[in-house]
């Protein structure tokens, strides 16, 4: 997909609800009563997370602004939440890097907070307030934004985009950022210098604006070390690998491939498998695709 500038957009001057409707596929009667079609469903995901699914209604409509917003201009280093790039790209950015800073954003979409979702429409959008006010409304809930709108991984960023730009302007000129939703990665060729000294400049930047680091989740890998970044591995030899925990559910799941459920997931695993190593479990391939063609 070809991106844009961002004067390029739709939404960009879009002044009046009546354009904004259009924009969205709505009706201007829909638009003006769109606050009380917002509902959501809360539960907790297998990884633990609260996840708030919008309803069908709201749904398509987020998916709309998030296709929107997918086509302006993005750093080659925003990895997350856009088409052709995956926590697998976001892993190959560093594969020729040895020395690693990875960095998680704690509670990143929790405290995202509507304000900034506003200033965004209003000032980079330079749109109307209440077509801003609007949009706000329509991606966040309860005045944040939150995992399970298909919009507030794009949002998130372009709302706190000055925040991604100052901490990559912390940077040397050696070493190399990539952002994937709340995980930051900083790596080089060469060892970072104070890596201490950095994640503290950087907790500071995010300070500024609302966020912290989960500091505790916060490393430093040396050249020696397996790094595990979004899921991939990279080797001292700058080897993309897949995780020893990934790797253990495909062997086992080959114990349980009589079961069609287990099956499904076995294929599944192997494909994500085979998209950083591909000539890996060549003999469960074949076990896996002889099932399958019988």
């Amino acid at each position: 997909m070809k991106e844009y500038s961002i004067n390029q957009s739709p939404f960009y001057k879009c002044h009046n609800k009546k354009k904004l409707a259009k924009i969205l596929g709505v009706s201007i009667s829909e638009l003006r009563n769109i606050g009380k079609k917002i509902y959501y469903r809360e539960f907790i995901n297998k990884k633990g997370r609260v996840v708030y699914e919008p309803n069908s209604y709201i749904k398509k409509i987020q998916s709309k602004i998030n296709d929107l917003i997918g086509r302006i201009e993005k750093p080659y280093w925003l990895q997350g939440g856009i088409k052709k790039r995956s926590n697998i790209t976001n892993s190959m950015l560093h594969k020729k890097s040895y020395y690693f800073l990875i960095l998680d954003i704690k509670k990143f979409f929790e405290n995202c907070q509507r304000y900034y979702v506003y200033l965004f429409f209003k000032n980079k959008m330079k749109m109307s307030s209440d077509c801003s006010n609007i949009l706000a409304d329509i991606c966040t809930y309860n005045g944040k934004l939150v995992t399970g709108s298909p919009s507030s991984v794009l949002i998130s960023f372009f709302s706190y985009e000055d925040m991604f730009i100052n901490i990559f302007s912390l940077l040397d000129t050696n070493q190399v950022l990539s952002v994937y939703v709340d995980d930051i990665t900083i790596s080089s060729t060469l060892p970072i210098v104070d890596p201490h000294c950095l994640k503290h400049e950087i907790n500071s930047v995010l300070k500024k604006y609302g966020h912290s680091l989960n500091l505790e989740k916060s490393k430093y890998y040396g050249k020696s070390e397996f790094k595990k970044i979004t899921g991939v591995v990279v080797s001292p030899k700058n080897e993309l690998k897949v995780p020893n925990d990934h790797r253990k559910k495909i062997v086992d799941g080959i114990n349980k491939i009589d079961n069609v459920g287990e099956r499904s997931k076995l294929s599944g695993r192997l494909s994500y498998a085979s998209q950083i190593e591909p000539n890996i479990f060549p003999t469960i391939k074949a076990i896996n695709k002889k099932i399958h063609d019988d």
